[in-house]
């Protein structure tokens, strides 16, 4: 019984050490480029991938796509879009790997969207880069909940951001290609780290202090054993 009462408290000390950390949260990290597909579906995950008419107008997500490629039919060459290069060489300034957005005919923006998903605590990272792609010269940005006014990086063309902002579950992250069309494909990197909540998983002090209660109440049975076992031999 000793040593099945020592193995008991071993056997709490171990839970502590080893569930108290993860348990409590996580960290994901979104990587746009390779989480694409055009075989998931559109949402994919946290991402989805579409077009406004208008910066600031409701948000379409791509119904169709061919090849590696999500595409919005309004131009003939069936721009906007976002498509992934899966080839070996660089192809209208987007270089193997890369994922890239096109605006459409009339200056659609092109988005890549990210939605908050529940669980996911007020404060994320967002970091990546906008590359010079081909030979248009378009605008990009980074745009929380379809704020316009107020995006949370802009540039011409190109540019790297780093940056952090709160959201809620549902809230919008668009990275945006705009302001033209002709020669527009425009590579991004983007990454989104978000700290997920327990999701009511007990915090390290709750698990903590269960732990130490049962480590007093095995000693105290331990004590008590060994107690009867010296009255039963005196």
């Amino acid at each position: 019984m000793r040593h099945t009462q020592r193995w008991s408290a071993m056997g709490l000390l171990f839970l502590v050490g080893t569930w108290a950390g993860p348990l409590v949260a996580g960290t994901i990290i979104d990587d746009a480029t390779s989480a694409f597909s055009v075989t998931n579906g559109n949402p994919n995950g946290h991402w989805t991938y579409g077009y406004e008419t208008a910066g600031g107008n409701p948000f379409i997500p791509y119904t169709s796509h061919s090849g590696n490629a999500w595409l919005g039919n309004i131009g003939t060459d069936a721009t906007p879009a976002i498509w992934k290069n899966d080839s070996a060489s660089v192809a209208y300034g987007v270089a193997p790997g890369q994922i890239s957005l096109h605006p459409g005919p009339s200056y659609q923006p092109a988005l890549l969207r990210w939605t908050a998903p529940a669980g996911i605590a007020a404060t994320i990272q967002i970091n990546g880069q906008f590359f010079a792609g081909d030979t248009g010269i378009m605008q990009v940005g980074v745009i929380r909940n379809d704020d316009w006014v107020s995006p949370l990086f802009q540039a011409a063309d190109s540019g790297t951001f780093s940056l952090t902002t709160t959201v809620a579950t549902g809230d919008t992250i668009d990275f945006a290609v705009y302001g033209g069309y002709g020669w527009g494909n425009t590579p991004i990197d983007a990454r989104i780290s978000a700290t997920t909540t327990t999701g009511g998983v007990p915090e390290p002090s709750t698990l903590v202090l269960a732990a130490v209660a049962g480590l007093c109440r095995v000693s105290r049975t331990w004590r008590r054993q060994r107690q009867r076992r010296i009255e039963a031999s005196a």
